[in-house]
């Protein structure tokens, strides 16, 4: 069994085994071949700020007892995870989510922390060769900006895609392009 599950407003990140998967709703929808209705999880953002603490993955159950594929599924993810957090979905729960299910399963791995610290020491070059101001990134420990780490995601998400355009460039609007899509 994996050691947790992130569950987002419109996606839910599993983490478990130093993996982190990533499973759309299309995706949690085929744990029960041939059933259509999709389901959401819908997130009470009034219980808890930004990310919860751990509860029991059951304890979802009861947030749609009479919706019986919403039941199974659960089930079916109780099988290989143990525990939930859940994101406020305020349209960066995605990167957030991501970010702080990585950095709870480097949690005592002495080696895998010098291996995203060294990652991290390299991210500014990364930036800079996408094209993006370094004032963009360098400002992350200015106590006005907020969420820090989620605009930083999300700058290293645009590097990744601005510095692989080409396999990126069949995703997305023919009208837009790369640094559009990616500002």
């Amino acid at each position: 069994m994996a050691s947790g599950i992130l569950v987002t407003h419109r996606q839910v990140l599993l983490s478990g085994g130093g993996n982190i998967h990533c499973v759309l709703q299309p995706a949690i929808q085929r744990l029960s071949v041939g059933e259509s209705p999709t389901v959401a999880f819908e997130i009470s953002e009034a219980s808890f700020n930004l990310i919860s603490e751990k509860c029991d993955i059951l304890s979802i159950l009861r947030d749609h007892p009479e919706n019986r594929i919403y039941q199974r599924k659960i089930q079916e993810l109780s099988k290989r995870f143990t525990a939930i957090r859940k994101t406020k979905g305020d349209g960066n729960c995605f990167y957030r989510a991501l970010g702080y299910s990585y950095l709870e399963s480097l949690l005592g791995k002495s080696r895998e922390i010098l291996k995203f610290k060294e990652r991290v020491l390299q991210t500014p070059n990364d930036l800079l060769a996408a094209g993006f101001e370094e004032h963009k990134f360098q400002n992350f420990f200015n106590a006005s900006s907020s969420d820090r780490i989620v605009q930083f995601l999300r700058l290293l998400t645009s590097a990744f895609i601005r510095n692989r355009a080409d396999f990126f460039r069949h995703f997305i609007d023919e009208e837009m392009d790369i640094r559009d899509f990616c500002t």
